[in-house]
């Protein structure tokens, strides 16, 4: 009897997913695209990669336009010189909007990503419509998240609890 051949799921087969390259100062960086609608870029955690959340794709895509990418030294993007920071990420996170020439979108930030989330939030406040923070204790005293909220246009959209930030 022939065995039949077995095709197992990956993520990286999301053909709705435009793969592509940026080249920035700190090497080259992997992202995917995929769908139409307000923005929304994915900042995965450390050790991770836009596979994080490549599953949730085909469930959003048709609602927004999805931006996923590898932060430096992650997944298919370049290994930088130095080991990068909070900060470097960021920046290479404002290259990729710069590069795919979106002005303002929402972000949604796991763990380490969320760290990033907040970091461009403070930086570029007229560049971010909503946050989504998830797994972080990034703020921690009352001094910080006032400095943090301070950062926004429109507080109204944070809602700050003792133990989790959300979005209302």
């Amino acid at each position: 009897m022939k065995k039949k051949k077995q095709n197992l799921y990956r993520t990286t087969a999301e053909k709705a997913l435009k793969r592509g390259y940026l080249n920035y100062n700190e090497g080259q960086l992997h992202y995917g695209v995929a769908g139409k609608g307000p923005a929304l870029l994915f900042i995965h955690q450390s050790s991770s990669s836009l596979e994080e959340y490549v599953a949730l794709v085909p469930y959003l895509s048709n609602n927004y336009q999805l931006i996923l990418f590898d932060l430096p030294g992650h997944g298919m993007s370049s290994d930088p010189e130095q080991e990068p920071g909070v900060p470097e990420f960021t920046n290479a996170a404002l290259a990729l909007l710069n590069h795919l020439q979106i002005t303002k979108c929402s972000i949604v930030g796991h763990h380490g990503g969320a760290l990033m989330t907040m970091d461009l939030a403070h930086k570029y406040p007229d560049r971010v419509e909503n946050i989504v923070l998830s797994g972080t204790s990034g703020i921690k005293t009352a001094e910080e998240k006032k400095g943090f909220q301070k950062t926004w246009k429109v507080k109204s959209k944070l809602c700050w609890t003792e133990m989790e930030h959300r979005s209302c």
